[in-house]
């Protein structure tokens, strides 16, 4: 299965909450390819707030990277700072609390957790994605799509060596842990295709 993004439905000023992962990495370059090609004119912020391992460097050095390839001259990069002690998915619902008077959307590439629980199991900060397809600022465009698209989509598209550059794990070791439920999806995706894992950086 090949993703896409149909940027026209969308409105004018956007915003794209991007961590350096797979997912968000993804929606960032399908939303460029997009707007490259969109009859009405957007713009795009990307929102990268830090988490409590740290990526943040990673994924401003992938985000310039990607710009520099693909000659991106749309989009702008957003650091929001957050307390330390939060929980990284209540991290992601603060942000869009102080980013939303901001945008006319706010794309979150939020998908569906493999059905194996083993895998990526529910805990007390597990947010629950599905209430938020309703939400008039939200646009969840991988709502439906499950790792396995995801990793699909960048072969599809001959962007390995970006997938590659993606920061998966959540531990703040200077590899991939290989262990952490991040990890242990992503290593799930590539088995589901056949494929050897790949966890990034």
């Amino acid at each position: 299965m090949k993703i896409s993004i149909d940027i026209n439905s969308y409105p004018d000023k956007l915003a794209l909450l991007y961590s350096g992962g797979a997912d968000s990495t993804l929606l960032y370059y399908l939303t460029l390819d997009a707007l490259v090609n969109c009859s009405f004119k957007k713009s795009l912020d990307l929102i990268l707030f830090d988490r409590y391992n740290k990526p943040v460097e990673k994924a401003v050095s992938l985000y310039n990277s990607i710009r520099e390839e693909f000659k991106d001259t749309i989009t702008n990069l957003r650091i929001i700072e957050l307390e330390d002690t939060m929980p990284n998915n209540l991290r992601i619902l603060e942000t869009i609390k102080i980013i939303s008077d901001d945008y006319d959307a706010i794309m979150w590439a939020v998908n569906q957790y493999p059905d194996d629980t083993s895998i990526r199991p529910k805990t007390e900060y597990t947010v629950n994605f599905n209430k938020f397809k309703a939400d008039d600022k939200l646009r969840l465009p991988f709502a439906d799509y499950k790792k396995t698209d995801i990793i699909e989509t960048f072969i599809k598209l001959d962007l390995m060596h970006i997938l590659e550059q993606t920061h998966t794990c959540g531990e703040p070791g200077a590899v991939p842990c290989g262990k952490c439920f991040n990890c242990r999806e992503r290593s799930w995706a590539f088995s589901q295709l056949s494929l050897e894992p790949n966890l990034g950086i």
